[in-house]
């Protein structure tokens, strides 16, 4: 199907084509499954600790097959649970400490030993209570199945870091005085109306993308993702699983009663989830002493 958007869509009248929408909407679905299960850092926890037990306890690795299904369950998802939750613990303690300042690697290897460390013990431990005594031999060969999964659940942490420090770089990138040589390609899509205009904001409609501009703002048939993509390299950040906010177009910060809203020049209110709160701190976007 293509992408551009529809000839009736431009064709409409405006008031049917521009439906007012508040600016705490949410769209109905958010661009994939993911976008809703990292939005809530405790959701995100909860995949990361119950998932790979739920896999492990369907396969069941290194001799464990031979247990009922059962008992595998009952030795998996625990131990799983407890290993993220090591994880945590050892990842945000290293990620605080002096010492592994600017040393990556360091801090990689410290991080994969400690738990390997901790989660023999925890393997072993739970296979004596639910296999029984002598069913698992503390051996070279246990310590390097535990040591390979847990190289495993460190590259996952790592690549979603990874994307994660990706969207703190974008968001925390300094906002030019003088405007780009190369205007986002998305402006080529603005309406007759807004051509010129600078875009502000977007916003997900349900299959549209409303275009916030200093000009106004129209409807477009395309997903949040491509819009943003198509924004380029303009200074900017997700701020709401249906939001995306150029950092030049934030006026001020709003706070009410827990919630909190990016107040755009031309004074539309961009919400910001919970789960985007964080990044947005850690980007600068949130001082405490811009708030209104």
């Amino acid at each position: 199907m293509n992408d551009e958007p529809h000839t009736q869509i431009r064709e409409m009248q405006a008031q049917f084509r521009e439906r007012p929408a508040p600016a705490t909407r949410e769209a109905p679905k958010a661009e994939n499954i993911w976008a809703q299960v990292w939005e809530q850092p405790w959701l995100a926890f909860a995949v990361i600790a119950i998932l790979p037990g739920f896999v492990l306890s369907l396969l069941g690795p290194f001799g464990s097959f031979a247990a009922p299904v059962w008992m595998r369950f009952a030795y998996w998802m625990p131990t799983m649970a407890l290993a993220a939750c090591i994880g945590a613990g050892i990842s945000i303690w290293s990620e605080r400490a002096p010492v592994f300042t600017a040393r990556p690697l360091a801090r990689y290897l410290f991080v994969t030993t400690g738990m390997t460390a901790a989660m023999t013990g925890v393997a072993w431990g739970m296979g004596t209570l639910v296999f029984g005594p002598g069913a698992i031999r503390f051996s070279p060969q246990f310590i390097f199945y535990v040591w390979l999964i847990t190289m495993v659940v460190s590259m996952i942490s790592a690549i979603l870091r990874a994307r994660r420090d990706t969207r703190i770089e974008v968001a925390a990138a300094p906002v030019l005085a003088a405007s780009p040589a190369l205007p986002p390609s998305l402006t080529a899509r603005l309406p007759a109306k807004l051509k010129g205009g600078t875009i502000l904001a977007l916003q997900a409609e349900d299959h549209y993308v409303r275009i916030h501009t200093d000009k106004g703002s129209d409807l477009v048939l395309m997903r949040l993702a491509d819009a943003t993509e198509q924004m380029g390299a303009t200074p900017g950040a997700r701020t709401h699983r249906s939001w995306w906010v150029s950092k030049s177009a934030v006026k001020s910060i709003r706070r009410d009663n827990g919630r909190v809203a990016l107040v755009l020049t031309n004074d539309t209110e961009a919400p910001v989830s919970r789960g985007y709160a964080s990044e947005l701190r850690e980007a600068g976007w949130l001082d405490a002493r811009e708030a209104t």
